[in-house]
C-alpha cells in the first residue's frame, strides 16, 4: 500500500471514530432526538489515481429507543440457583446493545446480571441464576471484579438500568430446594 492510500485509509479510519463518539455522546447527553435513524454518512474520495471510493456509514440501529425500559414479568420464580431464568418486558437493552440487568437483596446491595450472549432481545434477557454477581460493572474496563452480592435463598428484586433510565423492580424469589414447607 502507498503512502497515499495509507494516509486516506487513517483519515476514514478517523472520521469513523469520531463520529461514534460524537453520536455516543449525543446519546448520553439526551440531545439524540430522533433515535434509530442513521447519524451520518461519510463518503471519503481517495486522491489516488484509481479513484476508488470508500463509503462509510455509521447507523443508530444498535441503539434502542429513547423509552424506559420496563420489567413485566421474571420466569421462573421461585428459582434455584443454576436454573435458567427469563426476564421480560420492554426497552431492556443498555448502552452498546448491552443486555444487563441488576439483582438487589433487602439490605440494598446490588449485583450485575450479564444477560446470555445471543439469547437477549429488547424484550427478554435470559440469564443463569448464579450464587453471586459482582457488585460493580467492570465489563468495560477489563478489571477484575472485586467485590460480590452472594445469592442466598430468599427475597430479591431485579431490574435494568439503561441510559433511558431505571425500570421498575420485581420481586424475584430464590429458595433452597432442601428447605420444604
Amino acid at each position: 500500500m502507498n503512502k497515499q492510500k495509507g494516509f486516506s485509509l487513517l483519515a476514514v479510519i478517523l472520521i469513523i471514530i469520531v463520529v461514534i463518539i460524537i453520536g455516543g455522546a449525543s446519546y448520553w447527553l439526551g440531545t439524540q432526538t430522533k433515535p434509530a435513524q442513521n447519524i451520518t454518512q461519510q463518503t471519503v474520495q481517495s486522491s489516488s489515481s484509481s479513484s476508488s471510493s470508500i463509503v462509510s456509514s455509521v447507523s443508530s440501529s444498535s441503539v434502542s429507543s429513547s423509552a424506559k425500559p420496563s420489567i413485566t414479568s421474571v420466569l421462573p420464580s421461585p428459582a434455584l440457583i443454576g436454573q435458567g431464568i427469563t426476564v421480560i418486558g420492554a426497552n431492556l437493552s443498555g448502552f452498546e446493545g448491552d443486555k444487563n440487568l441488576w439483582i438487589e437483596n433487602s439490605a440494598g446491595q446490588k449485583g450485575i446480571i450479564y444477560g446470555i450472549s445471543g439469547s437477549s432481545t429488547d424484550k427478554i434477557i435470559r440469564f443463569t441464576l448464579a450464587d453471586r454477581y459482582c457488585t460493580s460493572d467492570n465489563s468495560y474496563s477489563g478489571l477484575e471484579c472485586t467485590s460480590y452480592i452472594g445469592i442466598a435463598p430468599g427475597e430479591y428484586k431485579i431490574y435494568a438500568s439503561t441510559p433511558s433510565g431505571v425500570s421498575n423492580k420485581v420481586s424475584f424469589s430464590v429458595f433452597d430446594p432442601m428447605i420444604t414447607n
